[in-house]
């Protein structure tokens, strides 16, 4: 609610937020997609995290200022049967370890709470583990 309020966005007195819930059901969009029969020639398909530049013929191309929520590690830790691929992979890469990574990270507003991936113009493992310990995130 706190990043909600810091864009703008105004509660009633009295509105309470449930706390959250590691193993609540998450929604399987894929399993909604188009008609049952489609799925069977469109894979499930899980963005990657972290992804490292990719160099084409005239140019290259970086995904910048992504970043991910206190809470997915959270129930990572909290329910062991979340190990979503993508995130898996990029704790492998990048060596994290999500029981360190035990709540959000000191001070307030938009990036409130969120891990840098390691990617970005110019972000290195080193840059991206600097980081996490700058917004302490690893304690």
């Amino acid at each position: 609610m706190d990043k909600a309020a810091w864009h703008g966005l105004a509660f009633r007195s009295g509105f309470a937020m449930d706390p959250p819930d590691p193993k609540a059901n998450i929604a399987d969009s894929y399993a909604t997609f188009g008609p049952r029969h489609l799925r069977m020639f469109t894979p499930r398909f899980h963005r990657p995290v972290g992804s490292p530049p990719t160099v084409g013929s005239s140019s290259t191309t970086w995904r910048i200022n992504e970043t991910i929520d206190g809470s997915v590690f959270a129930r990572w830790r909290d329910n062991p049967e979340y190990r979503p691929p993508n995130l898996a992979d990029w704790i492998g890469r990048y060596g994290v370890d999500p029981d360190q990574i035990t709540g959000r990270p000191q001070g307030r507003g938009r990036d409130a709470g969120l891990v840098p991936t390691g990617t970005g113009t110019g972000m290195t493992n080193e840059a991206a583990a600097s980081a996490r310990k700058v917004n302490k995130i690893v304690p």
